[in-house]
């Protein structure tokens, strides 16, 4: 997955930079040095509603979201209930992890002179219908004791797959913000981590044992024997293939008998630290494969 520098990017989505697609926003953007209120240089925030919701109401241009500032923020999610009033109108979009409402200030000259030349304005209101998806645009507000989000731009969503981009987007920026970034290719370990393991599968990634047959995370082992620590050091240190160790090359690296063995695994898997595998006198560390 590409690397997003999410403390400084803006995400144009649709513009001619940023990483985003689907034409929500110009290409054209201030530069850095530009006058005026210098929008280029906010950071377009994915979010979930959830997010959204668990932030307490503020009246404030921008609030903070796993402690870096939000102001312009962007969502997808379904319209569950439209509401047109005179000046604006309101959706009640539900994404899956929460509702929340957002308003869409509506330009009614504009709308009336699209109506009279018979033909579509970027000012008219947007060409959506409940139970449509959506991306929107736009910033957060508070009133009375909830949020709800003032749109810029709500968008009808054409291609599915921007659905489970975004969330996934959303996933990842939630931890570069809470964990660090994720570790480097070269192997080295990012601040914030607590490497191993806990590096490996902050993100989602699968509970892969360290290369080179380096110790994975402490284990408690109290109230277990010795000779259950002993079989369990060898599967845990041991540089394995997905179907762990049998219990003879166990035996043989411990020059043990298999029956001592097999009461060691036994009282490993009873203890829920091992597992089988291919068959039952093949084990592996739970966290191991």
């Amino acid at each position: 997955m590409q690397a997003y520098d999410y403390g400084n990017q803006y995400t144009s989505y649709g513009g001619q930079g940023g990483h985003g697609g689907g034409g929500f926003m110009g290409g054209t953007q201030e530069s850095p040095g530009s006058a005026g209120k210098g929008y280029s240089r906010e950071t377009l925030r994915p979010v979930t509603i959830k997010q959204l919701l668990d932030v307490p109401p503020t009246t404030d241009d921008s609030f903070k979201l796993d402690g870096a500032d939000v102001s312009a923020l962007t969502f997808v999610g379904q319209i569950r209930n439209i509401s047109s009033q005179a000046t604006n109108v309101t959706y009640k979009m539900d994404d899956g992890t929460g509702i929340i409402e957002t308003k869409l200030w509506r330009n009614v000259d504009a709308e009336a002179a699209a109506e009279m030349e018979g033909g579509d304005s970027r000012h008219s209101k947007p060409n959506v219908a409940e139970n449509m998806y959506v991306r929107v645009l736009g910033r957060m507000r508070g009133f009375g004791n909830k949020n709800y989000v003032m749109a810029s731009v709500v968008h009808p969503i054409t291609d599915f797959n921007e659905i489970a981009f975004h969330l996934l987007e959303a996933t990842v920026v939630h931890l570069h913000y809470t964990r660090g970034p994720p570790p480097s290719a070269g192997g080295g370990q990012a601040p914030g981590y607590g490497g191993g393991q806990q590096a490996a599968g902050a993100y989602g990634g699968g509970g892969m044992a360290p290369a080179g047959g380096a110790v994975a995370p402490a284990e408690d082992l109290s109230g277990l024997s010795q000779s259950a620590r002993s079989v369990y050091k060898i599967l845990n240190n041991e540089l394995q293939t997905n179907e762990g160790l049998n219990v003879h090359d166990i035996a043989v690296k411990l020059k043990w008998d298999t029956n001592t063995v097999k009461k060691a695994g036994t009282e490993l898997l009873d203890a829920g630290k091992i597992f089988s595998t291919i068959d039952e006198d093949t084990w592996a560390v739970l966290d191991s494969l």
